[in-house]
């Protein structure tokens, strides 16, 4: 339902639900734009700065809670949270992180983190603070973009009897603002016409409601002024837009297949107990969705339809919360204390100014020269001139009196009970007077008071853990037709490509299949919300250095916990080096094994030289020893032919000894003969047998 003019009907409804809300918003709202007046340094309010004035004292702020905020918010949003999508079937699990790259991809085109630090700065300051998941049907030429966007406390009107932090409870949502018909028409260029005939709206035109009443002298003025650069009234005309998110009951037909044990839900109408399937059940059964309607002043409907989702695309950070929707933010806790320091540098400062200037106490008329007092007094050499009135009595000095020094030490107390109740100390912040000493001491007492601020980020996770949530339906739904979407990593050069639901043809069935099916699965998200708990990005590089001196992790994981830029060339020009390293070590090696080779060839070539040395030496021996033996058997053969011979003549001696025998006893009876004979013999005989001795 698009264009629709419509009174006393939806558009009557509508209006009559923002005034509801809005009337039960009111206080809350006067109180929340009070805290961020006060937020940004305007901490004074009318009466008592005319009180001050009126007594000579400065307005003097020592906004102490903007820095302790900032703090805050800088810690929560320290890092850019990442979602991650689980398959719940074994199916879905590859085209499960597709679903992260998508997150990421609309994370990117919103600007998420700004989006993302306005939020938690407006969930810190004010206890509230929004965001809006919506489509973007006029992007990507008409095909649409999912996107997400911050918005201001002010613009929305939560359901009054909502309990639950996350407004899952409301019965509606309501965002409301105040646009110029010129804007809106922009807006929605195809309802120029209609949106001429919404109704205009009456009295105040300023979407923030009124704070406190505070003097604009000490900080800046956040309303919109209606005047132009002449100072007259801008004739514009301008609409409320009323955008009602509304979560209602949609009925569903649930068939029971029993045989096969399935279930499936069908909108209702597509079957009844007659057209259902055999052998299936038909039953009724009631979904939540989420309805929009869009109204232009109390007449109009711009636009009417449900979102495809059931979840409300508007997230809330709720800081401190009461059970309603209405929490209060750490500026209402510390508003108190920051008085006080406004109040006691007030006075400090004023009485300073009264020591140092020059007073006097004197009658009235006695100072002849007081126009000359009051604007030289306190210069050097000044000559006061007075009459003497008769009464004694001369002009004296008046001095202020001095403050204690418990006063200028409860100034500093303050300051500390501010930053106790919100958990963030002076050395968090850069200031090394208050830190300890010693490095532990200093991470202990950082982690310590990071533990409150911890807690309270746990709000913050459930409302990105929401919006993953929301994102994933409306991509779902957007996101049908292929699409290159391209993904950012940490540094700016640093991204990847990646086409959605993309037609490719199965080389193995000749059959087209869908590519990262934006269609199919079922998924559960996790998200991991970026705190930086510790924060102390030394102390994490120096853990991860102990680490890796350990050897628990590589230089890679080291590296990218530093600030260094273009960590991925670094950890590719790492790569480079390790390679070059590796193939210098692998060189190093082989001409470790070429040297031990030749050490060996040089040894075994000694040995060889050694060998052939024994060898020839053996040889020379063996010539040797065979000479000698050669001259051995013919000294050998020459002793056996001599003693040869000395025994054949032996044998011959004996011989002709036997005959000379003989022939003495033939001629025994010459004995005379034969005696003188037998002598001969007998020396004869001696001879031989002495030579034969020395023969043997």
């Amino acid at each position: 339902m698009d264009g629709l003019v419509m009174w006393g009907s939806e558009a009557e409804r509508i209006w009559h639900l923002w005034r509801d809300y809005d009337a039960q918003r009111s206080d809350w709202a006067k109180e929340a734009s009070h805290d961020e007046d006060f937020f940004f340094g305007r901490q004074w309010t009318t009466a008592e700065l005319r009180q001050l004035r009126d007594r000579g004292m400065a307005p003097i702020v020592v906004n102490r809670t903007h820095p302790v905020i900032m703090q805050e918010v800088a810690i929560v949003t320290a890092k850019r949270p990442t979602f991650r999508y689980m398959g719940r079937e074994d199916n879905d699990v590859q085209i499960a992180s597709m679903w992260s790259d998508v997150a990421a991809y609309v994370w990117d085109k919103s600007s998420g983190d700004v989006q993302w630090k306005t939020s938690v700065q407006d969930m810190f300051v004010t206890g509230a603070g929004y965001l809006l998941a919506y489509i973007d049907s006029y992007a990507d030429d008409g095909r649409g973009e999912v996107r997400f966007d911050s918005l201001p406390p002010w613009d929305v009107y939560p359901d009054p009897n909502s309990r639950k932090i996350d407004l899952s409870d409301a019965r509606a949502v309501i965002v409301s603002r105040i646009v110029d018909t010129d804007r809106l028409e922009f807006m929605y260029p195809d309802m120029a016409q209609t949106i001429r005939r919404a109704t205009p709206e009456q009295g105040s035109t300023a979407d923030r409601p009124p704070s406190n009443p505070r003097t604009p002298e000490q900080g800046q003025a956040i309303a919109v002024s209606d005047y132009d650069f002449f100072g007259t009234v801008m004739q514009k005309r301008k609409v409320r837009v009323i955008e009602c998110y509304e979560k209602i009951k949609v009925p569903y037909l649930k068939l029971v297949f029993e045989g096969l044990g399935q279930e499936k839900v069908v909108p209702h109408g597509m079957f009844d107990q007659k057209s259902a399937p055999s052998g299936a059940s038909v039953m009724t059964v009631w979904r939540e969705q989420i309805r929009l309607t869009v109204t232009a002043g109390r007449n109009v409907v711009l636009y009417q339809g449900m979102l495809p989702t059931r979840h409300y695309p508007i997230i809330p950070l709720f800081l401190h919360h009461a059970r309603n929707p209405y929490p209060r933010g750490d500026v209402a806790i510390v508003k108190g204390m920051q008085q006080e320091i406004n109040k006691r540098r007030s006075i400090m400062i004023h009485n300073a100014t009264l020591a140092g200037n020059y007073r006097l106490l004197a009658e009235e008329g006695q100072i002849t020269n007081e126009e000359d007092f009051k604007l030289r007094g306190t210069q050097p050499g000044f000559i006061l001139k007075y009459r003497n009135t008769g009464s004694g009595v001369q002009p004296r000095e008046m001095l202020p009196q001095s403050l204690p020094n418990a006063w200028i030490e409860l100034e500093g107390e303050a300051k500390q009970d501010l930053e106790y109740a919100v958990g963030v100390f002076a050395h968090m912040m850069g200031s090394a007077a208050e830190a300890p000493e010693t490095y532990r001491a200093l991470l202990a007492l950082e982690e310590s008071g990071q533990r409150k601020i911890s807690h309270k980020s746990l709000h913050a996770s459930q409302a990105l853990k929401q919006l993953g949530t929301v994102l994933f339906d409306f991509a779902r739904y957007t996101y049908t037709m292929p699409k290159l979407i391209r993904i950012t990593g940490e540094e700016n050069e640093d991204y990847r490509e990646l086409w959605l639901n993309e037609p490719k043809l199965d080389p193995m069935t000749g059959a087209v299949k869908m590519v990262n099916d934006t269609q199919v699965g079922e998924y559960d998200l996790v998200v991991a919300d970026g705190t930086s708990m510790p924060t102390n990005r030394m102390a994490l590089l120096s853990v991860y250095l102990e680490m890796f001196q350990l050897g628990i992790i590589d230089k890679e994981e080291v590296l990218k916990k530093t600030d260094i830029l273009n960590k991925k060339a670094v950890l590719g020009r790492m790569g480079e080096i390790a390679q070059l390293s590796g193939q210098v070590q692998q060189l190093e090696e082989a001409i470790k094994s070429e040297q031990g080779l030749n050490q060996t060839l040089r040894r075994e070539l000694q040995q060889s030289e050694i060998h052939q040395g024994v060898q020839a030496g053996n040889l020379k021996i063996q010539g040797q020893v065979m000479q000698t033996q050669m001259a051995q058997e013919l000294a050998r053969q020459r002793i056996k032919d001599e003693l040869g011979l000395l025994h054949k003549q032996g044998q011959l001696a004996i011989r002709e000894a036997a005959v000379d025998v003989n022939l003495m006893l033939s001629q025994a009876k010459l004995k005379a003969i034969m005696t003188e004979e037998k002598a001969k013999l007998d020396a004869a005989a001696q001879k031989a047998r002495a030579a034969t001795s020395e023969a043997r």
